[in-house]
């Protein structure tokens, strides 16, 4: 009897494992760390041949990955809520003033971490493809000696999201726009 009852429950378990349901987690890589916040103003500040490279010193930003998990819940064949929490790495090099020996005197890492709560609007849902946009709001922590430990508002507007792949691991891509990442590219599961 506990052999019947162990058998029915590992079928039920793995049935309900591989059924496609209304849970979503996602891993992601993007990029750039800010959305351009940082780096766009500041590559070639202070690293000039100008008189004030000569006299000041200069700062240049680089922004790295960001690193992403997220989770989402569907409401409607076509309406997903959830949240995403995302750390992003922006990497700070600064100089002496060319004048007093142009020296490297200082990198520096900044640590950007951000919590969005989200919605997805599902244009196409296909069993094996998925096209969505989606947009987020919530707020980033910055952590670091660049801007100091300071609280911002995140924004992230995608509004083209592609999901392929198997009813329980997907494949995702999203291009968009805001200051936390324009581009990703992840992993996820189904549940």
């Amino acid at each position: 009897m506990k052999r019947i009852l162990l058998a029915y429950l590992t079928l039920l378990v793995a049935g309900a494992a591989w059924a496609q349901g209304p849970h979503e987690a996602h891993l992601s890589i993007s990029g750039p760390a800010g959305g351009n916040t940082y780096d766009s103003f500041s590559t070639q500040y202070g690293w000039g041949a100008d008189l004030y490279s000569l006299y000041e010193p200069g700062i240049r930003v680089y922004a790295g990955p960001v690193f992403s998990l997220g989770y989402t819940y569907s409401l409607r064949s076509w309406l997903r809520v959830g949240a995403e929490t995302s750390l992003g790495i922006l990497w700070v090099d600064q100089r002496q003033a060319r004048a007093w020996g142009n020296d490297e005197f200082g990198t520096d890492t900044e640590r950007l971490y951000t919590v969005m709560p989200l919605v997805h609007l599902v244009a196409l849902n296909r069993p094996h493809f998925k096209i969505y946009g989606k947009i987020a709001a919530g707020g980033r922590l910055s952590a670091g000696k660049y801007i100091g430990t300071k609280l911002f508002p995140a924004l992230a507007v995608m509004p083209i999201g592609l999901q392929w792949g198997g009813e329980r691991i997907f494949g995702l891509a999203e291009l968009g726009f805001g200051n936390v990442y324009h581009a990703r590219i992840g992993i996820g599961f189904r549940w």
